[in-house]
């Protein structure tokens, strides 16, 4: 390896091990489930085929149904993807017909590089 291809791979590391130190156990584990991660329906604005207006709600009673969480961790998981969200490390991206699906946005796939 390069010295220059060093310092550039130590960066990365230390700005995704960076963004991992910020969020909670439980964000990185939603995170780190993306791969599960279920369509939804919602109204809103459309800007650039993401959704802008506010999804956490749509998203995150069709995400626990499909997992069969308690009802008991709602709010958990509520304030974890609310977290993910905040932060612009996932976004709703327009399917069709009211429909969509949360990817991982750049950050939030540097971050994936080092949690899975």
């Amino acid at each position: 390896m390069s010295n220059e291809d060093f310092v550039r791979q130590f960066e990365r590391q230390r700005y995704a091990l960076a963004l991992i130190s910020q969020l909670t156990p439980q964000a990185l584990t939603i995170l780190a489930d993306h791969k599960n991660w279920v369509n939804f329906e919602c109204y809103g604005i459309i800007t650039n085929g993401i959704l802008s207006s506010d999804w956490l709600n749509a998203f995150v009673g069709p995400y626990c149904r499909a997992k069969k969480i308690d009802s008991e961790f709602y709010e958990r998981i509520q304030n974890s993807v609310n977290e993910l969200i905040s932060k612009k490390y996932i976004q709703a991206i327009a399917i069709h017909d009211g429909k969509y699906q949360v990817k991982p946005t750049r950050m939030g796939q540097l971050i994936l590089e080092y949690i899975v």
